[in-house]
């Protein structure tokens, strides 16, 4: 006999129940089936033809903690989601909204041209002209001097279709040199790439393709929970990725540019 503990874990996050006739959206998320139908077909989301191929059936919940922290992290990003609106036209709201994200330009690649206040970036092919620093990148890439070790962070990127690029963040002590130094190819570093007209989340060399181009990007970082979010903040705000994992060093934006590629704060 579950817990109510339990029971409050494995419940449906629209209608607060047990899962009845439970199915899995693409994303991974489970709810009732005629709760996500509704739900989803209320805000416009999908088109009534889609039928089957948006979601799949759960034969059956076995892993009570996968499900567990399922849950958890569905009501998390509903409740963000919800009031993104609010929070972009009122500062602070909710969450500490980063305005001031100012880039390091110690760890700026000779290939990376910085704008004078410091908050867009640009891929160049004329090097920089830089001293030497144990900080700097010998590839396209730059970090922010803002970090994070604690709370909930908030800030926005515009980016460019033109070129490659990854957004997201790294641990300071990511290596500055060769194909493992790049966001998104190792252990110490998350990322959302653009490249070869396709989004995909990258972590640890591992990727996960999302969606097609995404201009305004707004990212969400919860150090303590875990988890590093992506929104695409077209209208209707859309929720892109979510990497769920534990933090145990603070955190920098890190940025990767190539072929004219930029972005802007």
């Amino acid at each position: 006999m579950a817990s109510a503990g339990l029971s409050e874990e494995l419940s449906c996050s629209i209608c607060l129940s047990i899962y009845k006739n439970p199915v899995m959206l693409t994303c991974g998320h489970n709810f009732c089936n005629d709760c996500i139908s509704v739900t989803l077909l209320k805000k416009g989301t999908i088109d009534t033809n889609l039928g089957a191929n948006y979601f799949k059936r759960v034969p059956d919940i076995k892993n009570i903690d996968e499900v567990r922290i399922s849950v958890k992290l569905e009501r998390t990003l509903n409740s963000f989601i919800d009031n993104l609106p609010k929070l972009k036209t009122n500062r602070g709201f909710l969450v500490n909204t980063v305005s001031d994200m100012i880039l390091n330009v110690n760890t700026a690649d000779v290939n990376i041209a910085l704008s004078q206040n410091l908050k867009d970036a640009s891929h160049t092919d004329k090097e920089k002209s830089r001293p030497h620093h144990p900080e700097r990148f010998t590839t396209q890439q730059v970090l922010s001097i803002n970090k994070y070790s604690s709370g909930k962070h908030y800030w926005e990127v515009n980016t460019s279709e033109t070129g490659d690029w990854s957004v997201g963040v790294t641990y300071n002590s990511i290596k500055r040199k060769n194909e493992t130094s790049y966001i998104g190819k190792n252990h110490k570093s998350w990322c959302l790439t653009w490249i070869d007209n396709d989004l995909i989340a990258e972590h640890d060399d591992d990727s996960d393709d999302i969606c097609d181009y995404a201009p305004d990007l707004g990212i969400y970082l919860d150090y303590e929970g875990g988890f590093l979010s992506f929104y695409d903040l077209s209208e209707p705000i859309e929720h892109l990725h979510t990497f769920n994992t534990v933090f145990t060093e603070p955190l920098h934006a890190a940025f990767y540019l190539n072929d004219d590629a930029w972005v802007k704060m």
